[in-house]
Order: structure tokens, then sequence, then C-alpha cells
């Protein structure tokens, strides 16, 4: 019939064989692959969304910035040139000539005589003396001049600034499709300062652009317009992918459009930034791959390896049972103690399966025990038979006829028949006994046989019975130590404080798995008892003393104690003042103790005040024995010893 364990195993079974048969499956160095290469695209992703959204319209406004910062360059260097301007309109009006008011000629540009003028050395196109009713006089016209009539020289906005001004005043207009910078001062007469102003001008020629050009080191052209191309004081946009274009309107005294100055700025900003970009992204793609590869390989030597090591031992321990070699992994790190837990745990599970191995013998030793008294029960019925048997035939035997003749052969008046029947008598009685002899010695070899089978059964058993002490040196530290341990996730649970007094080169002699088992139990006890005594703080003392013939380990515990009564009985078997116990545990201690050659005792001065249990467990002998020791043991009732 089919169990549940067996449907459990053969699952089991098949899942180790898929496991066996493709071992990448699922792997963890696949999902660590799979995630660094996902953390990398994500990576790329993040990085290329910085540079759209972050640092290429951050250098995209500062491209913007600076070619907004070259146009008012130009700007100002374009109110230089008014300024100036409006220095030399200032000068020359201060200078003029009174008589050069007065005199009315045709000849535009003032004869030769006039070429030694104040304006004919400075840097201007035109020279006029303007009154306020509009009534223009030429005093100097430059070559540019020559070819445009003096009516295509029409200045609507210089006569209203003349009319309204009442200081000297600079601006740009508009004329014979040229674009001039104008200033005008008021023309002095004697120190008077007349309501006739003296206007200067000059076209914004492409000599003045190309001064202009190699001042501000800004490339820059201007076209006449009537209308803006845009409302924004700075329009910019790209004209191709190395030049970007800011677009401002030059405007007149009366704020109308005049012209459009166009700055070309070439896209440094923005080829460097695509050049760094391009390094930037390569680098980072390469600097990601290489800590990627780095990481995977870290990963691989500080997490894979281990597990895949943890991994192989598990399935050594589930192919061939607990006896498979020792985990071997030397970390110091959450895995390292985890390869230690599992250790650990394998060691706890060893030890657990010995121990179900002796509860199985001792339960397989109580069957047997069984079976041996029902067959000695029957041996002792046949034995019992046999010897009233014997008695029996013992009873029978007919020796009182013998006493009889013998008395009556005695006898003075034996007559001659008697004496001579007596010889027959005596051969038949042989006869008869030899008879009886013969039964008796069967029945005698019969009850042997029986008793030889009672000894074979007894001996039988007794071999089940004995059993071995493996008896070795080791340090009583060590095993203090391991057993704590052993009991630390309780310890820590409880907040029990665990102080132990080292005691340096401190051997014993004796099975070390039975005093690793005796220690935790005793650890295990006194923190049961610790827990029920909410009067003290939780606390466990041990301390070691030695002396010439063994090793003294006192554990002294802030528990519950004991009452006189309880520690008369506390090493019984069965005797547990817990209602979760089984009274097993310390008359396990006491009886292995008592087979390693040493002892178990406990003390307390009353309930509530604490309990100690002192080991004393043997030192080392010249010489480690065995000790083989059968099941009679010393009654342990009352105080152990």
């Amino acid at each position: 019939m089919t169990t549940p364990n067996d449907h459990q195993k053969s699952d089991l079974e098949v899942r180790g064989e898929q496991t066996a048969t493709n071992p990448n499956r699922g792997s963890l160095r696949s999902k660590l692959v799979l995630s660094l290469g996902a953390m990398f695209l994500v990576f790329l992703v993040v990085d290329e969304i910085i540079r759209q959204q972050v640092i290429n319209p951050s250098f995209v406004r500062l491209e913007h910035s600076g070619a907004i910062q070259d146009a008012n360059r130009v700007l100002a260097a374009i109110d230089v040139e008014t300024e100036y301007m409006l220095e030399i309109g200032k000068q020359l009006a201060a200078r003029v000539d009174p008589a050069d008011l007065l005199i009315e000629r045709a000849d535009t540009n003032l004869g030769s005589d006039h070429s030694r003028k104040p304006w004919s050395t400075q840097r201007v196109a035109w020279v006029a003396a303007v009154k306020p009713d509009g009534n223009w006089r030429w005093l100097y016209r430059g070559p540019m001049l020559d070819a445009i009539e003096s009516k295509d020289l029409a200045f609507p906005a210089i006569d209203q600034l003349v009319r309204e001004s009442e200081s000297a005043f600079k601006g740009k207009a508009r004329a014979a499709k040229k674009l001039f910078m104008f200033a005008g001062a008021p023309i002095k007469h004697s120190g008077v300062t007349s309501n006739d102003y003296l206007v200067v001008g000059r076209a914004l020629d492409a000599e003045m652009v190309r001064a202009i050009r190699k001042r501000t080191q800004v490339d820059f052209s201007v076209q006449l317009t009537h209308r803006p191309r845009t409302t924004k004081p700075f329009d910019v946009w790209e004209a191709d992918r190395a030049t970007l274009v800011v677009e401002t309107p030059l405007l007149g005294v009366t704020s109308e459009p005049l012209a459009n100055l166009f700055v070309q700025v070439p896209r440094d900003i923005t080829m460097r930034s695509e050049t760094t970009n391009t390094v930037a992204r390569n680098t980072f793609v390469f600097g990601v791959i290489a800590a990627l590869l780095f990481l995977l390989m870290l990963l691989q030597r500080i997490v894979v390896g281990p597990i895949t090591a943890i991994r192989e031992h598990t399935e050594q321990i589930a192919e061939h049972g607990l006896s498979a070699s020792q985990l071997v992994l030397s970390k110091n790190d959450e895995i390292g103690e985890l390869a230690d837990a599992f250790e650990r745990m394998t060691l706890k599970l060893s030890e657990t399966q010995r121990k179900l191995a002796d509860a199985s013998h001792a339960a397989g030793m109580s069957q047997v025990a069984d079976t041996v008294i029902h067959n000695v029960g029957n041996v002792l019925t046949n034995v019992n038979s046999l010897i009233d048997t014997a008695n029996d035939r013992v009873k029978s035997l007919r020796i009182g006829p013998l006493d009889k003749l013998a008395r009556r052969l005695q006898q003075a008046d034996a007559g001659e028949e008697l004496q001579t029947a007596a010889p027959k008598y005596l051969q038949d009685l042989a006869a008869s006994l030899l008879t009886d002899r013969g039964e008796l010695a069967a029945l005698l070899s019969t009850l042997r046989d029986n008793v030889d089978h009672i000894h074979d059964v007894i001996r039988e058993q007794r071999k089940h019975a004995l059993t071995h002490v493996n008896k070795t040196r080791f340090s009583i530290n060590g095993i203090l130590q391991e057993a704590i341990d052993c009991c630390r996730a309780r310890l820590d649970k409880d907040k029990i404080n665990v102080t132990m007094k080292r005691n340096v080169d401190v051997d014993v002699e004796a099975d070390r798995s039975l005093l690793l088992q005796i220690v935790i139990n005793i650890v295990s006890n006194a923190g049961y008892a610790i827990c029920a005594n909410t009067d003290s703080s939780p606390s466990l003392q041990i301390d070691i003393e030695k002396d010439k013939q063994c090793v003294r380990v006192l554990f002294r515990d802030s528990g519950c104690g004991m009452s006189p009564e309880t520690l008369k009985r506390v090493f019984e078997a069965h005797f547990t003042t817990r209602d979760s116990g089984s009274g097993l545990g310390l008359h396990f201690c006491a009886v292995a103790m008592q087979r390693q050659g040493g002892r178990i005792t406990a003390e307390s001065e009353g309930e509530g005040k604490g309990s100690t249990f002192v080991l004393e467990v043997p030192r080392p002998a010249p010489a480690t024995v065995a000790i083989a020791t059968g099941s009679h043991l010393p009654n342990l009732a009352g105080s152990p010893s």
C-alpha cells in the first residue's frame, strides 16, 4: 500500500532528477546576469533621459544666453558709435563759424575752402544746421551722399526732436534706403545757446559694420524693414546645425522699426557638448559594463560560489546521509554564518539521529526482552517438568528391598534358600537400577540442554545490552561554548545574560557527545528556571575549577530555585516540576555522567534563590580506555552519586 510519504519521496526524487538533468534551470547565476543586464539597460535609459531632458536643454539655454549676449554686445557697440557722434555734435556745435550759417550755397559739399573746417576731419557722413521751422542748411555732405537729392534726405524724426528738445539728442533714422545714426546739439553764438541745432549723421554702412564686427568679434548683418519679424526683444533660431541666429529689431526715436539686426553665432557649445556627450556616453557604457562584470565576478566569488558549495553539500547529505563529509567554508560574513549554522544543524541532526537510533534500539530491546522472558518462561516450564519427573523417578528407585535384604542376611536364622536366591535378586535389582540410571541420565541431559538454551538467550540479550563509552581528550572550554551557542537563540529570546569565566588549558577525558548533551540539558533547564523567576535579573554564571582528579563546572542561575524535597528527587526518572517536562533529562545526565566516571550534583538555598548544578568530569589519564558498561546501573533514586 502506498503512503503519503511515498508520494512525497517520489516528488522529491523527480525534482532532484530534473535539477540534475538541467542544472542551469532557474540558477542564481543566470538570475544575477539578467538582473545586472536589466540594471544596465535602466542605467542607459536613465542616462539618455537625463541627457535629453536636463543636460542638452541646459547647453541649449547656455548657448542661447551666449548668443543674446553677443547681440547685446553688437547693440552696445552701435550705441557707443551713437554716443561718439553725440560728442562730435556737441564739439562742432560749440565751434561752428556763424558765417557758415548765413551763406547760401548750391554746392552741397560746401566747396574746397571748407575742407579745413572742423567736421572735415570727423567720421561723419553729413553736417547740417537745422532750425525749429524745419529749414535745413547743409554744412557738409560726404561722398556717399553725392548722388542723393536733398529731398530724399528728409528726417521728420530729427525735425520733431529739434522742435521739442531742449538739449542734445541722438538716435537712428532711415532715409534714401539707408540707415543713419545721428546726433544733434544746440548751436552757441558767442557763448549763447540758440534755437538752431547742429545735426551730424553717419550711415550704418558696410564699413561701420566691419568695424563693429572687428571690435566685438561678432558676425552680424542689418536688413532694412518697415515691420519687425518678431515681437520679442530677441528671437533665437537655428540657421543650420552649426549656426545660431539672434534676431532683434533696431528702433527709431519714436520706437518705430527701422531695420532688423541678425547676429550669427557659431554653435560651439552644442558641438562641444555633443562631442563631450558622446565621449561621456561611451565612457559610461564601458565603465558600467566593466563595473557590472566585476560585480558579477565578485558576486560569483562572494555569493554564488559559497551557496553552490552549500547546495552541493546538501545534495551529498541527501544522497549519502549525515555521514557525508564536513562542509568547510572559510567566510566571515552572513553566508559563512549560514554555513556554520547549517553545519551545527547537521551535527544536531546527527546527534538526534543517534538518539533516535538509541531510542529505537531501546524500544527494540524492550520487545526483545519480552520475547526473551517468554522463551525463558517456556524453557523454565520444561525444566520444572523435568525436575518433577526426575524427582519422581528418584523416589521410585527400589532402595528399600536392598536394605531389607541386607538386614535379613545379617540375621543368624537366614536360611540356605535365602542365600541361594539373594544373588539372583541382586542381579535383577541391578538391572532395574541400571535402567533407572539411564532414564535419569536422559532426564538430566535434557535439563542441561534447557539450561544451556536459557544461557544462550541471556547471552544474546547481553550482547544487545552492552554499550561502549568513547572517551577522548578535549578542552572543556570548547564544549561549554558549543553548548551555549546551541542554546543561544533561546537565551537571547529570554534576554538571559550568560557569563563564563574561562580557565586556560583545562582538558577533560570523557565522551564528548554525551558531555555536550549533558551541558545542553543543564543550560536549557536553567533557562526554564530563570524564566519562571521574575523577581531577579535573568543571568547564568558558569565557573570552571580544577584539581588533580577532575574538573568541576559550576552552573549558577538566578532561577526559581528548589526546595529540599525537590533536591532529593531531582535526578529520579520521570520526576519533573514542569507541566510539559518528561522527567528524563536530569536522569539521563546522572546516568551518562556515571557511565563516564564522573558525577553531577545540585544545590539550592531554597525556592526563589536560584540553583547551582555541578559537573565533576575526570581529567585525562596516562592512557585512554574504552569502558563497557551493561544495563545494570546503580539505583539513582535519592541523592545522586
